[in-house]
């Protein structure tokens, strides 16, 4: 069976007045695996994504060129961008939230909850993450 490409289209969303949207297509990007999760980095001109196999790709936009690819890494389940493209946050199955610099380098990993980490989402100024896990109602 040959494989196929997988690919991720980003777009622009400009609101032109307060119930229409204007949609953009700033770039498509072929991707080597299925991207089933993707942060924007503030307006600093990165994308980053986690791949099905739990690898995670940095982009530069709109050239839609590669600037990293971390290796694959089991578990991997949520991912953020900070504004200022400098930080990764990377949540995992675990409860961990790992974060590297943009190019992939672990700077410190953080034990967060003792189940998966879904969403991560920094402030707009960066100085803050949150963290969100699986939770159920009927505890």
């Amino acid at each position: 069976m040959r494989g196929r490409a997988a690919w991720l289209m980003l777009m622009s969303a400009l609101a032109t007045c307060s119930n229409a949207q204007d949609l953009r297509k700033l770039v498509t990007i072929t991707t080597p695996v299925h991207i089933r999760s993707v942060s924007v980095c503030g307006f600093s001109g990165l994308a980053a994504g986690i791949g099905a196999n739990g690898s995670v790709y940095v982009w530069q936009l709109p050239s839609g060129e590669s600037r990293n690819n971390r290796p694959a890494e089991d578990g991997v389940t949520a991912l953020a961008c900070s504004p200022d493209r400098k930080w990764l946050a990377v949540g995992k199955r675990d409860g961990s939230v790992v974060i590297t610099d943009i190019s992939g380098k672990t700077a410190r990993t953080l034990a967060v909850a003792s189940e998966r980490i879904n969403y991560l989402k920094f402030s707009p100024d960066g100085s803050l993450l949150a963290a969100s896990r699986n939770f159920s109602l009927n505890k």
